[in-house]
């Protein structure tokens, strides 16, 4: 029975000292946004749907290695007018995630898709423009781990360099490529008018922090520890 009880205190300790689980995720989506696992492929013509724009996770937690670009930082519409614009510095603890739409086949008039996304943590910043988008896929392809096939591994850019959102369009009027971070930073509105190609944009957030441990979880560590003394002292003298 004290053995038992050692070993529910030694885990409650342990467990309440780590923080629990901390971890940043997509929280809630509608419109066309669909979230889902990693999938196989998002190249072109590899994940198609007339409806739906598709979410997934592709780093957790990821420890930006060296400085990389972004297309757009802050609350606010953005578009992929200027690529590289801003930095994402080294050493931030990130989430990033993919949003894809791609319809079937080649056609000439575009087809709106719009949706949002929720996130429990800020957003950091926004890949919009191709060249940004085959950039982060070398980062993904190495430190991700999810299997997925990315543009970049067939050349980047795919057929014409067509991705990421049109740029020198305003938003609205004949190309609805644009993306809306609120003013607090943790709900993204997405507007993709996709014709012959698709379009594909990243979302990267802040890491959720580990919490400190609570006086609840030191006391419930101080127990264990001390379960422990009085199970090796009762040990040592049964053994005398």
């Amino acid at each position: 029975m004290r053995r038992h009880t050692f070993a529910v205190l030694a885990f409650l300790g342990l467990w309440a000292l780590a923080g629990g689980s901390a971890r940043a995720h997509l929280v809630a989506s509608g419109g066309q946004v669909v979230p889902g696992s990693p999938p196989a492929s998002v190249d072109y013509d590899a994940l198609e749907s007339e409806t739906d724009i598709f979410g997934f996770q592709e780093l957790e937690d990821f420890v930006v290695p060296y400085d990389l670009p972004l297309d757009a930082a802050g609350p606010g519409t953005h578009t992929a007018d200027a690529p590289g614009s801003t930095w994402l510095l080294a050493g931030t603890p990130v989430d990033v995630y993919l949003f894809h739409a791609d319809r079937a086949g080649r056609p000439e008039e575009p087809v709106r898709y719009t949706g949002w996304a929720r996130f429990d943590e800020p957003v950091l910043g926004l890949v919009l423009a191709t060249s940004t988008l085959d950039d982060w896929d070398r980062i993904v392809g190495t430190y991700g781990g999810t299997g997925t096939f990315y543009p970049i591994m067939t050349g980047g850019g795919g057929p014409g360099g067509f991705r990421g959102l049109e740029s020198a369009q305003p938003c609205g009027t004949t190309i609805f490529d644009c993306v809306t971070v609120s003013p607090d930073l943790r709900t993204v509105e997405f507007d993709f008018g996709v014709t012959s190609f698709m379009d594909q944009v990243r979302v990267i957030t802040a890491a959720a922090p580990v919490p400190a441990p609570a006086p609840a979880a030191l006391l419930l560590a101080g127990l264990a520890a001390l379960a422990a003394t009085r199970a090796r002292l009762t040990c040592a003298r049964r053994r005398g």
